[in-house]
């Protein structure tokens, strides 16, 4: 996702506030090489969380109970009809419990983090990079309340593959352009477009165009 402003601040003073701002939103913001960079939160639906870990305490309280008190009838020599399949039974609620917990850590632990990147493409227009709805809307929360104005762009290829060396560069590394580079020809390659379609079409599916 990117989106255009003209912003009548500099880049210092931008960089500052932006440091504040995300701050204080508790994300980790950065400056490196005249690129502001802050990353958040995992980005994960909390509902889908929330759904799973409910779901696992309650097959692991039923389990856990109907286990104890077969457990309980067979010490006080108590006989119970089907006693083995039901235990059979309620510890397989009990490993799908866990791996309902398990499946939501992994849920976590595997989401990607908003990113957000704003950089200074002429004097009096910034550029905001984002993985997410969240980080973009978090960025343009800031630049609103400096005084900035969204503007409409068209994209040109070349525009579009520096947005992405910057994204990617912020991600990889030194391995941004090495990355970068193999993804462009391999979508030229697997649909049979010219190298320009290929940066734009990667361009739309990594970034996208803010609505």
């Amino acid at each position: 996702m990117q989106q255009t402003y003209e912003l009548g601040v500099g880049l210092d003073e931008l960089a500052e506030r932006f440091t504040r701002h995300f701050l204080g939103l508790g994300w980790r913001p950065e400056r490196r090489d005249g690129v502001l960079m802050a990353e958040g939160p995992r980005a994960f639906s909390r509902l889908a969380v929330v759904i799973l870990l409910l779901l696992g305490a309650g097959l692991a309280y039923l389990s856990t109970s109907e286990i104890a008190v077969l457990a309980i009838l067979e010490a006080r020599g108590i006989s119970w009809p089907w006693s083995e399949p039901r235990v059979r039974w309620f510890s397989l609620l009990l490993v799908a419990g866990a791996l309902a917990w398990i499946t939501a850590l992994a849920h976590i632990i595997a989401a990607d983090r908003h990113r957000v990147a704003v950089f200074q493409e002429a004097p009096g227009r910034y550029v905001v990079v984002a993985n997410s709805h969240e980080a973009l809307s978090a960025a343009e929360r800031l630049l609103l309340q400096l005084g900035g104005r969204k503007v409409e762009v068209p994209m040109r290829p070349e525009e579009a593959y520096e947005a992405l060396l910057r994204w990617y560069s912020s991600a990889w590394g030194l391995s941004g352009r090495r990355v970068l580079e193999e993804r462009i020809e391999r979508i030229s390659r697997e649909r049979g477009v010219s190298r320009e379609q290929a940066i734009l079409a990667l361009y739309e599916e990594e970034l996208g165009a803010a609505g």
